[in-house]
């Protein structure tokens, strides 16, 4: 979700006292504070026009920095969508009420936290319940379905002939497992989960890495059915965007800092 969409929804980026702030147009505050002033029924400053946004380390107005219900509430988490009271809590009814594009902005990122939640993720990013080899419960595969992986296997090139169905199995990403590029080992090394923890990343074995899985692609394209090649490139071809999107969600917020 881009920073600059507040706890509530509202896309801080239209807001004309961050626009103010950020081109420091003492007029546009004049006239913001004119009009809000009029709206709120209080008596409202151009000195008190100064925000970098509601999630954004810096300036606030008075509201947003000590008033705002929703702001105090929702810092403890990510934003609204991040709560189970989402569409009935009482504090941002009126806030969707006027600005239902607020709600569904919220809805969205929620469906995309629990999306990326309920992957399995491995340190380099790969999606392991996308992964053909995979065989963890309940992601079982038959004998046949691992032998066929690992034809399939040796025609992309990932090996250079067929490999036996325990050696094609996997269980998920361990320390002592081989990999390529030792991602699993220096993730354990270093105490976190994957890569998207890390404050190298991407550092360039990580870059190395995503050069090299992208370049299977136009094999895979070539020697896969549609349904193979939509299944790996869900598993591996998309481990940097996984990887981003655990970095923005477990990036701390720096109003909680």
């Amino acid at each position: 979700m881009k920073d600059y969409i507040a706890y509530c929804g509202l896309d801080c980026e239209t807001c004309d006292a961050r626009i103010a702030t950020v081109n420091n147009d003492d007029e546009l505050r004049r006239k913001t504070a004119k009009l809000w002033s009029e709206l709120n029924g209080a008596v409202i400053t151009p000195e008190m026009i100064n925000c970098t946004g509601c999630r954004i380390e810096g300036k606030k107005t008075p509201y947003c920095d000590s008033v705002c219900p929703i702001r105090k509430c929702a810092m403890a988490i990510k934003t609204c969508g991040s709560c189970g009271m989402l569409e009935t809590c009482e504090k941002t009814k009126a806030i969707f009420e006027n600005s239902p594009q607020a709600l569904e902005r919220l809805k969205t990122f929620s469906q995309q936290e629990r999306t990326l939640m309920s992957r399995i993720i491995s340190a380099c990013g790969n999606d392991c319940t996308q992964c053909p080899r995979y065989t963890a419960h309940p992601y079982e595969k038959t004998e046949e379905e691992l032998r066929q992986t690992a034809v399939l296997w040796m025609k992309i090139g990932y090996r250079d002939h067929i490999v036996t169905n325990e050696e094609i199995s996997c269980t998920g990403c361990k320390p002592e497992n081989w990999c390529r590029y030792h991602v699993n080992g220096c993730c354990a090394t270093r105490g976190i989960q994957t890569c998207a923890e890390c404050a190298d990343y991407p550092c360039e074995n990580m870059k190395e890495c995503f050069k090299v899985t992208s370049s299977f692609e136009p094999q895979c394209r070539k020697v896969c059915t549609d349904e193979e090649y939509q299944r790996l490139s869900r598993a591996f071809f998309e481990k940097e965007k996984n990887l981003n999107a655990l970095r923005e969600q477990n990036r701390p917020d720096p109003e909680n800092e």
